[in-house]
């Protein structure tokens, strides 16, 4: 028994730690490339939107983009996704929701082809290129940025990364509503999931 303890209390100290660990890396991340701001665009991931309730990740993604963009961070926002767990176009609906936030609707972008997070980045690199953006930054939660970050250093050694800061990122999760909106337009028919198409 006090083996059993002495084991569980070395493996929570352990996650402890490593918590706090990630807790700092992120905070430091974010304020130095925060220090070379302003961006001319930001690339904010998807994450599938259900009219019945709201995903605590796509809300946290979305007020982090707004928080972004209201502190000067950034001067445009691309969002990025297609139709993959649901029916409804990530960069599209994020696009709609966006411009009922208050940004202007010329500020914000959609990528709607993207069906992982490597494309994610790789599909809305392309098109801020191709509006003449070359300082470029991807912005989302610390957990899918941190898995990111090796492809975005391997492929797009210049891309910023601007993660939620942890305190931020329990907070847009726990607290925080965005507007509701008609969805419909931005519905796909005849949706198959991703995970029955691959």
């Amino acid at each position: 028994m006090p083996y059993v303890f002495v084991l569980l209390l070395t493996l929570f100290g352990l996650f402890r730690f490593a918590t706090i660990r990630f807790s700092e890396y992120t905070s430091l991340t974010y304020q130095y490339f925060a220090a070379a701001a302003p961006y001319d665009v930001i690339i904010v991931p998807g994450s599938p939107y259900d009219t019945s309730e709201q995903n605590q990740m796509f809300r946290a993604r979305m007020l982090w983009a707004q928080s972004l963009y209201s502190a000067g961070i950034t001067r445009h926002i691309i969002y990025s996704g297609s139709a993959v767990h649901t029916a409804y176009t990530e960069g599209t609906i994020m696009k709609m929701i966006s411009d009922s936030m208050g940004i202007p609707t010329d500020r914000t972008f959609a990528e709607t082809a993207a069906l992982h997070s490597d494309e994610n980045i790789n599909y809305s690199y392309k098109l801020a290129r191709q509006k003449g953006f070359r300082k470029i930054a991807a912005a989302s939660d610390p957990f899918q940025l941190f898995f990111l970050r090796k492809h975005i250093q391997a492929h797009f050694p210049k891309m910023a990364l601007l993660p939620m800061p942890m305190d931020t990122f329990r907070a847009f999760t726990k607290e925080g509503h965005l507007p509701r909106i008609d969805a419909e337009s931005s519905r796909v028919e005849n949706f198959v999931p991703l995970n029955e198409r691959e």
